[in-house]
């Protein structure tokens, strides 16, 4: 096991570079992965407590990172760890629906009603997931 702490920016009003900033923190997230092998990883809603980052764009940052550099990282599973039903709504939302495969969200999820694991499998060429 291993972890991998990311710091978030706080929000300043969002024309303080936040949304790079925070994009970037994910990012060395994916990057320390793939250093270390990871194949699995849990993240948390990076900078939406006590920092202030509002939740819906870090929600959207977050999971639009994770399907640009995902694949490349070697990552094979990431869980979004949520411990609101706020933000496990905000998850739900923007990760539920994607066409690519690459995150999928669970009717239920496997901690309780306040945490969320968004997976994202990679496929065989048989179309089997491993």
């Amino acid at each position: 096991r291993l972890v991998i702490h990311a710091v978030g920016p706080r929000w300043l009003g969002g024309d303080q570079g936040e949304p790079e900033l925070l994009a970037s923190a994910f990012r060395a997230i994916f990057q320390l992965a793939k250093e270390s092998r990871v194949r699995t990883l849990a993240i948390p809603a990076i900078s939406t407590g006590i920092f202030g980052y509002p939740l819906h764009p870090a929600t959207a940052i977050a999971v639009r990172v994770t399907r640009e550099v995902a694949p490349a990282s070697g990552v094979e599973e990431v869980t979004f760890v949520c411990f609101s039903e706020e933000v496990l709504a905000a998850y739900r939302k923007e990760g539920g629906n994607d066409p690519h495969r690459v995150i999928s969200v669970p009717r239920r999820s496997w901690l309780g009603p306040s945490v969320l694991g968004l997976t994202r499998r990679h496929e065989d060429t048989k179309g089997r997931s491993r």
